[in-house]
């Protein structure tokens, strides 16, 4: 059997894809509807009789049927929402495949083949690696290629099969969503089970729900504020018992010096089971802050608990809280902060800036307040001298580019209209946005505004996979001595400040100083979010595509 060529891949879209997964699921809802008719209609035959019973059974032997067809049609479904999210994968990889190039003075023929660009002498080394990415290009869209065709072939030879009925939960479909499951696949599976199964998951099983990329955001902060209190009670249950094993003063616990080495494991747990505690009572805090608030006043933009993780593989609570709609703004950004953040000191004043700038967007814009949405998200940020290291930002990118790509895919499936969608980052954090810039895939973030920055977590801006706005920074030229510093680590990216394609954003040049303090130096690094900043209207601008005024 013949495998793709790069003609043949290079122009995959999944639109075609997209809408082949709607049509099948608004066909298999259809016929849900028309057995569901069959039932009731059979209920309220009253008469008997031979004839009677008769057209009852060949009534029940249609029912069957239409139970077959939904079954065919959940599994079509499914596998096209698998086929779509591949050639998503393939187009984010060709995107990357031609960055490279660009940025290596090469080309790729239209067979896949890869030169040097005309008048240019590319490194043989360079050339080999872009072959390299070339082909695995062509390996994964034929895995994408054959795996939904053996799926197609399933279903059409009768080889797929399910005991499901129209009386079933879910019918045709899994009644959970299954880990391997894409985005796409979570966006085209929620949209198609019925308000009642979804309402019956997410009081039941919030767990599964809370963080589920490809599930709407209202959906996911009511499971997570289901979550909550039962975490908390969890916790204040263990800190309790742990505290009883202990049998120690409060303030002996971090002192290990003082503990018998049998009980250094038990002291360890303790002192995590009580900062998850604090973290889990300071986001219930921030929210509980804003549902008084809108009971005086009740056209308060909502916060959404969207995001929460508590699992013992970070050190500190994880969360994301939004502010507006942002399963239906027109704009929608999401702010990280730097290092030493933590929810239980840090979380509701970094809510507070992330709304201060939803504040400052909606004004410069001149625009309505449900148009723009915000997202805070504290990440598992380093603490101390972690600070030197970029796995923190390497592993937060990840979870959030996902939580991103769940986002844009929720309401693609939906059919509401693309987020204008912006990433913001301060120091560490801004390291942190930059790597996820770099890997997110294709059309889901357009502006990237990095401030303060260590390192732009790349090291050329045609990495960043941004796809109709660019990257922007803002840097104060004194007494904010962290810029750049993490480009002394190739993982840091170059410094953003001279990184060409980067646009610079006003930084608050009214305030300089022309003579240097060293005891000064880090004085402004936590000003640029700050009232009456031009830094804070510069960044504001760009989440709702104002233009900016630029550096002065």
């Amino acid at each position: 059997m013949m495998g793709l060529s790069w003609s043949d891949v290079k122009d995959w879209k999944s639109s075609y894809l997209e809408s082949q997964a709607e049509r099948l699921r608004a066909e298999r809802a259809k016929w849900l509807q028309g057995a569901s008719d069959a039932e009731v209609a059979m209920s309220k035959v009253a008469s008997s009789g031979a004839g009677v019973e008769a057209a009852k059974a060949s009534l029940r032997k249609k029912i069957e049927q239409v139970d077959v067809c939904v079954n065919k049609l959940s599994e079509l479904m499914m596998a096209t929402s698998q086929a779509c999210d591949g050639v998503w994968s393939v187009q984010t990889r060709i995107l990357e495949c031609k960055q490279y190039a660009e940025m290596h003075e090469l080309r790729i023929r239209s067979d896949g083949g890869v030169e040097s660009q005309p008048g240019k002498d590319a490194s043989g080394d360079d050339e080999k690696k872009l072959a390299g990415k070339v082909s695995e290009v062509l390996t994964y869209a034929g895995a994408v290629d054959q795996r939904y065709k053996m799926r197609m072939w399933a279903v059409a030879t009768g080889m797929y099969a399910s005991p499901e009925t129209h009386k079933s939960a879910s019918p045709g479909l899994y009644n959970f969503p299954q880990a391997e499951w894409s985005a796409t696949e979570v966006a085209v599976w929620w949209k198609a089970l019925s308000a009642a199964e979804k309402q019956d998951l997410i009081a039941h099983h919030p767990e599964m729900i809370g963080n589920l990329n490809g599930v709407d955001m209202a959906s996911r902060d009511q499971a997570n504020r289901i979550l909550l209190p039962q975490k908390i009670s969890q916790a204040e249950a263990k800190v309790q018992a742990l505290r009883a094993t202990f049998k120690m003063n409060p303030s002996e616990y971090y002192r290990h010096d003082r503990v018998p080495k049998s009980k250094v494991a038990v002291n360890s747990e303790l002192e995590w089971e009580e900062k998850r505690l604090a973290d889990l009572k300071a986001i219930r805090s921030t929210l509980e802050e804003n549902d008084k608030l809108r009971e005086s006043k009740p056209h308060t933009p909502k916060r959404g608990l969207v995001y929460m993780d508590d699992s013992k593989k970070d050190d500190r609570v994880k969360v994301a809280i939004s502010t507006g709609d942002v399963d239906h703004a027109k704009h929608v950004s999401t702010i990280l902060p730097g290092m030493n953040n933590v929810p239980s000191e840090d979380i509701g004043d970094h809510v507070k800036n992330a709304e201060r700038v939803r504040q400052h967007s909606i004004r410069n814009a001149k625009i309505s307040s449900e148009q723009v949405a915000t997202i805070a998200w504290m990440y598992d940020t380093p603490q101390g001298g972690q600070v030197v290291s970029s796995k923190y930002a390497t592993k937060a990118s990840h979870e959030i580019g996902s939580a991103l790509e769940g986002m844009h895919a929720s309401r693609h499936t939906n059919g509401i209209e693309r987020a204008h969608t912006s990433l913001l980052g301060h120091s560490y954090g801004s390291t942190t946005a930059g790597k996820v810039a770099k890997m997110i895939r294709k059309g889901v973030l357009d502006d990237l505004v990095m401030y303060g920055s260590p390192g732009a977590g790349a090291r050329d801006t045609r990495e960043y996979n941004l796809d109709h706005g660019r990257p922007y920074v803002s840097g104060i030229k004194s007494d904010d001595a962290v810029k750049g510093k993490g480009t002394l680590n190739s993982k840091f990216g170059n410094n953003p400040m001279f990184m060409p394609g980067v646009k610079h954003l006003a930084n608050n040049s009214e305030r300089d100083r022309s003579f240097f303090i060293p005891w000064k130096m880090f004085d402004r690094h936590s000003e640029y979010l700050e009232e009456g900043t031009s830094s804070l209207e510069d960044i504001s601008r760009v989440v709702t595509k104002v233009p900016v005024k630029g550096e002065r």
